[in-house]
């Protein structure tokens, strides 16, 4: 394919740093929430802040993590009743040092993210002290346990997978609700045309051996196409990275990384790669992850492998780019990178749409009306 002058295209008219603004709710004046769960990449923090930016009191907590040696592991490994046993332990830790928190800081409000594991007795708990109790579940209650045990103990319930709406018919409490984007970390940037990536994907490889496939097929296909390839953390001679190597070395077009970025490298090759890819695992079926709105968050264009199911706001070819097949993916790669006109107007729109209605701070907004039902 022939290479294109792009610098003309790329002076988008949005280029700076957002944060949320303060929004004051005259329904919930000096209402505390507790955001629980667990601390990777930073998602409780900005789901709890997003609620900080509703005028909210709100505070995260990372649960406790009963301690494991060897031997538990290979106890774990060969047997399911100590699987069972230790969730259960688990969960008696978890809503314990809950229960702690409950009581120290007096939340009117809790919010389990992540599907962590709690106990029967912290609904009892939460209920003796006028506390309201809900789950945003980032994970598929079809792969989660202890989101189908405790979701009935529950006040509200968030699923981020649609399917699992009917896993549990009789819920009323329960709703679709993807996630979003910190507005913080992720914003369109300029910067310098030099070793600008054609397409661009961040994301972990492990076990997903159809984003292993689908980007040693896009090298393939486009030799001279740079693509721009960042996974998770590996010790540097462990079986994942020689793998690596096996697959991706020698190929002076794929530059590939394995160290877990911070978001505001991620944000830089969003906002600069001319296509960004998106690649989900298998397990979602329906849902959306992170990355989308990420994506989209940084004035990338969204080039992904999965409608935007339930978010009506958002159109096919108007605010991000959709492939169901290889030969449809490298049909849009070529066609987008030889419109660059075409590929800016969808990342504008996608960029729009998204700061106005994604945030985690809309979020926070739609689940605060929910518990405040309740308060």
């Amino acid at each position: 394919m022939e290479r294109i002058n792009y610098s003309q295209t790329m002076n988008y008219h949005y280029s700076v740093k957002e944060t949320p603004t303060l929004i004051r709710n005259s329904h919930t004046p000096n209402k505390r929430i507790l955001v629980a769960g667990s601390s990777f990449r930073g998602y409780g923090k900005m789901i709890a802040d997003g609620f900080t930016s509703c005028g909210l009191n709100a505070s995260f907590l990372e649960p406790r993590c009963s301690e494991m040696n060897l031997l538990d592991d290979v106890r774990l490994l060969v047997s399911e009743k100590n699987r069972v046993r230790w969730s259960e332990e688990q969960a008696r830790l978890n809503s314990h040092f809950l229960e702690e928190a409950v009581l120290s800081g007096e939340p009117d409000y809790v919010l389990v993210v992540s599907g962590a594991k709690i106990s029967p007795t912290m609904s009892r708990f939460c209920q003796r002290n006028n506390v309201t109790l809900a789950m945003w579940a980032f994970d598929s209650a079809q792969h989660v346990p202890c989101i189908k045990k405790f979701v009935n103990d529950y006040n509200h319930v968030y699923f981020y997978e649609p399917n699992d709406l009917s896993l549990f018919p009789g819920l009323a409490n329960a709703r679709f609700l993807p996630m979003a984007y910190d507005p913080r970390y992720y914003y369109p940037i300029h910067g310098d045309e030099a070793n600008l990536a054609d397409i661009c994907f961040v994301g972990s490889f492990d076990d997903y051996p159809t984003r292993t496939e689908t980007i040693l097929r896009l090298a393939r296909k486009f030799p001279d196409l740079v693509l721009e390839v960042s996974s998770g953390p590996r010790w540097r001679y462990s079986p994942a990275m020689i793998k690596d190597r096996l697959r991706f070395g020698g190929r002076s077009n794929l530059r590939f990384e394995r160290r877990s970025l911070p978001h505001d490298e991620i944000n830089r090759i969003y906002s600069r790669a001319r296509i960004c890819l998106n690649i989900h695992h298998a397990q979602a079926k329906k849902a959306v992850n992170p990355r989308t709105f990420e994506i989209l968050g940084s004035g990338g264009f969204l080039l992904t492998d999965r409608r935007m199911e339930g978010l009506s706001d958002f159109e096919i070819g108007r605010d991000y780019e959709l492939y169901s097949s290889y030969d449809e993916l490298f049909e849009k790669v070529t066609y987008y990178l030889q419109n660059p006109a075409a590929r800016r107007l969808i990342s504008i729109s996608g960029y729009e749409r998204v700061r106005r209605n994604h945030t985690y701070q809309c979020r926070a907004m739609s689940i605060l009306e929910d518990l405040e039902k309740n308060a």
